[in-house]
């Protein structure tokens, strides 16, 4: 279910979740309990708000279908919803 959309000019996709999520908040009159992104929004400080709004949030890591699918590189990150994530991701081939 769609619950809020947006049009901007700004190219990188991982500035705009914040804003997005306190917009869905601010419609809906609280965070959504889950929430789904395309890679452009996966980010430190976007992991952080999601952990600390309570959302279940399924952001991917990387492109498939651009990627090449024998050279998985993970990234590094510190939030343990990522590596829970990352570790989910490196079992697909």
């Amino acid at each position: 279910m769609i619950v809020a959309c947006e049009l901007s000019a700004a190219p990188p996709d991982v500035q705009r979740l914040i804003p997005m999520l306190e917009r869905i908040t601010e419609l809906n009159g609280q965070a959504p309990s889950q929430l789904s992104a395309d890679a452009g929004y996966a980010s430190e400080a976007n992991f952080a708000a999601l952990d600390a709004a309570n959302v279940h949030a399924v952001v991917a890591l990387r492109r498939y279908d651009r990627d090449d699918r024998q050279t998985l590189t993970l990234p590094q990150c510190t939030h343990p919803a990522v590596g829970l994530t990352a570790t989910r991701c490196a079992s697909v081939s």
